[in-house]
């Protein structure tokens, strides 16, 4: 598709969007944790946990489309179900196993149940904005979509479906999958193409079984700004390789490599001399 213009856009379908050539959130995240090779070729997969996650997001965010949810068979499996997927996707409706079904709707309820959840996403709310810009430092053009903007309270809202909302769990599910760096990416993004700064981004982590648990987190200071230069090193060196048309992908060396932390239990790494070689 030909690359949009930078501007606020309200009706771009999730198709459009995504289609576009610009910098997204995914990029960097890409960059920061692998390497800039990774970045192409990639394809973006429908999974199983791909399905209960729009589906969720739907129903929370556009309920107004919630009809647009199926409840099919058990499971995955024979005719049934690729006849009814088949007949679902020419519709453009999201199909899923009534076990997920349920947890979906059941999730919903539970959100709502909150009163802080419900009071952020109700009101002077917009789902699914678009935001396409020329980054300042940059000059790459950058896009993104945040979940939910709340328009009275001038915050952004990103829904996160997950096993464990306990805090440990979403700390670790943070690190594993760059949410700091999607943070700092959609305040940076936001705050320059809007021409004032978001009151707050908060993550609703969502567990997607009973009790359906729901629990509202926002990065501290340190962790912003982890997520901060994560992303501003990600967007350098993406703009370095579009530059030179150079994607490197890992060291074509032998690398050094040590435990985590935690696998060390008859032995503290801090307390052995460097050994030039290993016979």
């Amino acid at each position: 598709m030909n690359a949009l213009k930078p501007g606020t856009y309200h009706d771009l379908s999730i198709n459009e969007y995504h289609s576009d050539s610009a910098v997204g959130s995914s990029t960097l995240k890409t960059i920061a944790s692998k390497t800039p090779a990774h970045i192409h070729g990639q394809i973006r997969k429908e999974s199983a946990a791909f399905d209960f996650g729009s589906a969720l997001h739907l129903s929370v965010l556009e309920p107004h489309l919630s009809d647009k949810i199926i409840r099919g068979p058990d499971d995955r499996r024979g005719k049934k179900w690729s006849e009814l997927k088949e007949e679902c996707d020419a519709k453009n409706q999201l199909l899923l196993p009534s076990g997920d079904y349920d947890d979906v709707f059941a999730a919903k309820e539970s959100i709502f149940k909150n009163e802080l959840c419900a009071s952020l996403l109700t009101g002077n709310v917009e789902p699914e904005i678009s935001v396409f810009h020329d980054d300042i430092e940059t000059g790459l053009r950058v896009k993104i979509r945040p979940d939910l903007y709340n328009h009275d309270a001038n915050v952004i809202i990103d829904l996160k479906t997950c096993v464990s909302a306990a805090p440990h769990a979403v700390s670790k599910s943070i690190a594993d999958f760059g949410y700091a760096i999607q943070n700092a990416f959609y305040e940076r993004v936001w705050n320059e193409s809007q021409g004032k700064e978001i009151d707050g981004f908060y993550f609703f982590f969502i567990e997607k079984s009973p009790p359906y648990s729901v629990a509202i987190f926002e990065l501290d200071d340190a962790s912003f700004m982890e997520g901060w230069e994560q992303m501003r090193d990600a967007m350098l060196i993406y703009k370095e390789c579009k530059e030179k048309n150079e994607w490197p992908g890992y060291p074509e060396t032998v690398q050094k490599i040590r435990l985590p932390s935690y696998a060390f239990k008859f032995t503290d790494p801090t307390e052995i001399p460097a050994i030039k070689a290993v016979v």
